[in-house]
C-alpha cells in the first residue's frame, strides 16, 4: 500500500470519527441543555382511531403518555 492511500485511508477514517463525535455531542447537548424548555402546544387533535400494519387498531388513547424520539 503506497503512503498517498495510507494518507487518504486516514483522513476518511478520521473524518468519520469527527462526525460520529460532532453527532454524538449534539445528541448529548439537546439533553442536557440547561433551560431547554418543551415545545409549546399549538392546538389539540381530536380522537381518532386508525388500523397499523398488523390490523390492530389505534387510538389517541393509546398514544398518550408515550415520549417520541
Amino acid at each position: 500500500m503506497s503512503n498517498y492511500s495510507r494518507t487518504v485511508q486516514w483522513l476518511v477514517w478520521g473524518l468519520l470519527a469527527l462526525v460520529i463525535l460532532a453527532i454524538s455531542g449534539a445528541y448529548v447537548v439537546t439533553r442536557v441543555a440547561p433551560g431547554a424548555k418543551p415545545l409549546p402546544v399549538i392546538s389539540q387533535v381530536s380522537d381518532f382511531t386508525l388500523t397499523n400494519s398488523l390490523g390492530q387498531i389505534v387510538r389517541l388513547a393509546d398514544l398518550r403518555g408515550l415520549e417520541l424520539v
